[in-house]
């Protein structure tokens, strides 16, 4: 069964990158726009990662993840053009797992993937 990553954002370009990239990792890559979406598709999909690209129009991306941090333990990696020492730690402090600067390289993404899904399944086996 293929491990499913729920990406979370508007770019064309990085949905259209992910879902290029992680097919040949054994993962199905789902996309949502819409944050309100996002919690629906959380339970829907029940996805093994959470990738959250912002930021978007009317999206605070710290309420997303504590939004998804109150109803799961999924991993999040939150994708931001904003690498500022304050942003990260916001994102980090509200509950995401790792924070990835753009543009970033897919193999080092594909490895935190990886390494987060690890600890996951580790913690949780």
């Amino acid at each position: 069964m293929k491990r499913k990553i729920l990406l979370i954002g508007d770019d064309p370009i990085t949905q259209d990158l992910l879902r290029s990239t992680f097919p040949s990792d054994g993962f199905q890559v789902f996309t949502t726009s819409s944050r309100m979406n996002a919690v629906f598709q959380l339970y829907l999909l029940q996805p093994d990662l959470i990738i959250l690209d912002t930021p978007q129009p009317g999206m605070d991306r710290g309420k997303v993840v504590e939004r998804i941090r109150e109803r799961s333990s999924v991993p999040i990696v939150v994708l931001s053009a904003l690498a500022e020492h304050g942003i990260k730690l916001e994102s980090l402090n509200r509950g995401a797992d790792d924070f990835i600067a753009k543009p970033f390289s897919t193999r080092e993404l594909q490895a935190r993937v990886r390494a987060l899904l690890r600890r996951s399944q580790f913690c949780f086996a």
